[in-house]
């Protein structure tokens, strides 16, 4: 349970008048911030006083208590922000906590692991507690009851009759460091131990021999001596002691494990925590206690420095305001997982792909640099307004791009310590990296107008299409497979294509890219080549379509057949709006059909094709990196219903196994995560942010040309959009956006130093057609640019006729292990005040469907019990035959309506 105080925040660096929302005592870890160091000593008793006045006089003296080891903290106070995520501990549910240059990966039950970048410095770690006259050690473990997961920390609670024990782990903004703060409350004496596996291991394929520990008493720390003298690991906790070593002269064949205890009175410690400090060294024992003894004397600063980033984060970057406070939510979370994806590779920054716990291995997920999974989320940093990441992957990028031109595919974080680029297959194992690189730089441009930076990288940009373009051996104008890697299916029977459509599309789409570019910077004669590359390509590209079911191809074989498997791989295409639309419906039906969709997301395959796994990586899992491409290619062809069913499905795992965080994978037939699925994935929360901007909201924003475009597609079901700080160029706009049966009303805030071109151009309801448009009261062409003066505002009403609106049927959530039950909405044709929608359903179910018009319902086929729901809304069931011979059956149902004079 938690509860907000709201006081009024004045300097955050004076703790005194400083407070902000705190739990209550059932979740309670500390007091309110501005009590940090006066309240804590207030309510010692006179013994505990003194021990304080004795430290304080040490200090004095020049000597540091903390160097002595038996000294907790007073309790810190650990504010509540907003966003948060509070839940029952579910035991073998994954958490993360990340920093720049450390995590800890765990357990719900409360075991982790600790890295530093880029070594894993201990595992399995394992906590019990022994209570005064009370019998054999407790696991903590079996005890976990909450977890509180913040942007800035995650609580872990334990609890028990006789006590109440919570981890904070969090890891420091700046500091090569991972902290867990342990918080006691018992109502006798007790003994808290932690047991773990030392082990100094470098990330995959790094490796190196096991430490040797050393208990330096002074500190309370175990110090983990590698072969260097001068690199060390380092375990501290205040007040701990260390059980005895195994001896050297002793053979173990089981890993070696260290333990830590300490010793609770709640006589003498109820005001205070016990800090866990795990740090790393590369210049040697003396230093890495220092830096123990520093960090340990700057918990209170190092933890309101964590928070006060995200705080500031969250109140500078895109926010978006929508009647559904959880996709509201799973927005905010998306930013933050963004965010924690940066990782500082020695003086670079980039962004990793996914964290996970390791257990005994040493891959904490794919927890280091891809190409492919960066560029993907390129688009998502750019509509949060977070251009300076963007620009530091490209740059990261462009680092590493091959002599050739190819960019890179992967980067391991321990890549320094091993021969990557000779013993290893992997830094240019992929094509697509090299077309997605293109498109990334001209996306970077279109949002930031930064005609330099694309100067200054002129060479890359200019190599990575030459790499492409002579990368094409049987002269079909398209980037291939053969000779450059694989495109995206990566082993398996779909792994051995000359020329993956997705790649082809790739390749489409960064022509388009770098002809904008080239024209940008003049560079004349590479604009008419690739424009004569571009015609040549599209015609290419037109040659996948055809096949059994008149639809388009997987790949082509060197021989020049193609893969007739239905995949969702040509969204890549629409995406980019590469697709005649006569030529797409095909794809749409089926995506949206139960063979591809289940309730969490999208398979990649068919479920009848005979390849289909669904638990095979390419051949069945979902990914919610397909379910946002195909969301955002539904929403461009004007599919909104089913846009906002897949982008809802992504945005719903936010809240599912890691907290604030999206999977990697799931089982293409029951809704589970792969085991080692990484828990936080980079690209999988980078789908809900841009199916959810470029999408729903239609936005885009141009700073070269100074123009902003906006169009919505709302879900009947939303009636106000509110979206501030949305960024690009010299231009941020704010707005707000109201829809009804009948209009949208619009008002637009800008600011910047020059004029802002505004285009709306919103979704429009079944069977509408546009009215008349209103610029602040006065008549407005219908399809005519508005002008927003740099620093003004501008209000819009537009107007259409009678349509019908149909309420996106969703879940109210997920439960683990549940197969497919939802309703499947395949599409819908209005003609003639006729509304002919196509469904699917599951056999022997029945689904209510409502639907948002003014227009009188005259007839029906194919539904039951037909009603009015007040104003606007209608409702009807629709039952679907059982037949247990099949999962999911399609039926069609026609709704007829009384004619208007508009249709």
């Amino acid at each position: 349970m938690i509860s907000k105080s709201s006081v009024a925040i004045s300097d955050p660096k004076n703790y005194e008048n400083y407070a902000m929302p705190v739990m209550n005592d059932t979740g309670a870890l500390f007091s309110p911030l501005r009590n940090v160091f006066l309240l804590p000593y207030l309510r010692l008793t006179w013994q505990q006083r003194l021990v304080s006045v004795f430290i304080s006089v040490l200090a004095i003296g020049g000597i540091s208590p903390l160097a002595l080891g038996f000294a907790p903290i007073p309790a810190v106070d650990l504010p509540v922000p907003e966003l948060h995520v509070t839940q029952p501990a579910i035991a073998n549910e994954p958490f993360t906590v990340t920093g720049r240059q450390a995590g800890i990966f765990g357990l719900q039950n409360g075991s982790w692991e600790a890295w530093i970048y880029p070594y894993k410095i201990l595992r399995d770690v394992q906590l019990s507690a022994t209570l005064e006259q009370y019998g054999p050690p407790l696991d903590l473990h079996q005890l976990a009851s909450t977890i509180v997961v913040t942007p800035s920390w995650t609580v872990i609670t334990h609890s028990h009759i006789a006590f109440r024990i919570q981890q904070v782990l969090f890891v420091p903004s700046n500091i090569p460091a991972a902290i867990v703060l342990f918080k006691i409350t018992s109502s006798r004496p007790l003994t808290l131990s932690l047991q773990f596996v030392p082990e100094m291991q470098p990330m995959w394929p790094g490796a190196a021999p096991l430490p040797s520990p050393e208990w330096v008493p002074d500190h309370s720390a175990i110090l983990l001596h590698t072969e260097g003298a001068a690199h060390v690991g380092l375990v501290g906790w205040t007040t701990s002691q260390a059980a005895p070593f195994q001896p050297f002269q002793e053979i173990t064949t089981a890993s070696p494990q260290l333990e830590l205890s300490l010793v609770y009175d709640p006589t003498q410690h109820a005001d205070f925590i016990f800090p866990l400090i795990i740090l790393m060294n590369q210049d040697g024992k003396d230093q890495a206690l220092h830096l123990l003894e520093t960090l340990r004397n700057a918990i209170p600063q190092e933890l309101q420095r964590r928070y006060q980033a995200y705080q500031d984060l969250l109140a500078t970057r895109l926010r978006i305001e929508t009647p559904d406070p959880r996709m509201n939510e799973a927005l905010q979370w998306a930013m933050i997982a963004l965010e924690q994806s940066r990782v500082r590779y020695q003086d670079e920054e980039a962004l990793i792909a996914g964290y996970h716990l390791s257990g005994r291995t040493t891959r904490p997920g794919f927890a280091w640099f891809f190409g492919r999974d960066m560029l993907w989320s390129v688009p998502a940093l750019l509509d949060i307004g977070d251009l300076k990441t963007a620009r530091q992957v490209l740059k990261f990028l462009m680092h590493r791009q091959r002599h050739d031109g190819k960019m890179m595919h992967e980067w391991s974080q321990s890549s320094h310590l091993v021969r990557w680029a000779k013993d290893y297959p992997y830094f240019y194992a992929a094509a697509d990296a090299t077309p997605l690189f293109l498109i990334a730089m001209d996306e970077y441009l279109r949002a930031s107008g930064d005609l330099q930076f694309l100067t200054d990288s002129w060479q890359a940009v200019a190599a990575a299409y030459a790499y492409a373009r002579t990368h094409d051996a049987d002269g079909d104008g398209l980037y291939e497979n053969t000779g450059s890697g694989h495109g995206w299916v990566e082993s398996g029977p779909l792994s051995h294509a000359h020329q993956e459509f997705y790649l082809a599309s790739l390749w489409t789409a960064a022509l388009q890219a770098v002809i904008h570019m080239a024209n940008a910077i003049g560079q004349v004669e590479m604009v008419s080549e690739a424009e004569q590359a571009l015609t040549k390509a599209r015609s290419a590209l037109s040659m996948y379509w055809g096949g059994p079911s008149r639809c388009w191809a997987f790949a082509k074989t060197r021989s020049g057949q193609f893969n007739w498997v239905p995949t969702i791989f040509p969204a890549v295409a629409l995406w980019h709006d590469l697709l005649p639309r006569d030529r797409t419906a095909c794809l749409l039906d089926q995506w949206a059909s139960a063979e591809f969709s289940t309730d969490w997301g999208l398979r990649p395959i068919r479920r009848s094709h005979p390849l289909y796994d669904p638990i095979s990586y390419h051949h069945g899992s979902v990914w919610p990196l397909f379910t946002g491409w195909v969301a955002l290619a539904e929403y461009r062809a004007h599919r909104p219903v089913n846009g906002f069913m897949h982008l809802w499905q992504n945005a719903e795992l936010t809240f599912h196994h890691n907290p604030g965080k999206i999977t990697e994978l799931l089982s293409g037939e029951f809704f589970r995560p792969f085991p080692r699925s990484s828990s936080h994935q980079l690209w999988s929360s980078a789908m809900v942010v841009t199916p959810m901007i470029r999408g729903l909201l239609g936005l885009s924003g141009d700073a070269l040309r100074h123009q902003l475009t906006l169009a919505p597609a709302l879900p009947a079901h939303w009636d106000t959009v509110t979206v501030r700080h949305y960024r690009f160029g010299t231009h941020q706009v704010a707005f707000t956006l109201h829809k009804d049966a009948h209009r949208y009303r619009i008002t637009v805030h800008h600011k910047g130093d020059t004029p802002l071109a505004l285009r709306f151009l919103p979704v429009l309801p079944f069977g509408s057609q546009s009215l008349a448009a209103q610029l602040d009261h006065l008549p407005v062409d219908l399809n005519s640019s508005l002008t927003i003066p740099p620093e003004g505002s501008i209000s819009l009403t537009y107007t259409f006729s009678p349509g019908v609106e149909i309420r996106p049927p969703l879940l109210s959530s997920f439960v683990t292990g549940q197969r497919s039950t939802g309703l499947r909405f395949i599409r819908a044709q209005f003609h003639k005040s006729t509304l002919r929608l196509a469904l699917e359903g599951h056999s022997g179910r029945a689904y209510e469907v409502s639907l948002l018009t003014s227009l009188p319902l005259v007839s029906w086929t194919g539904v039951q019990n037909v009603r009015d729901q007040g104003g606007e809304w209608k409702t009807f069931v629709i039952d679907f035959p059982q037949d247990p011979r099949r999962g999911y059956v399609r039926k069609d149902v026609v709704l007829g309506f009384e004619a208007t004079p508009h249709q």
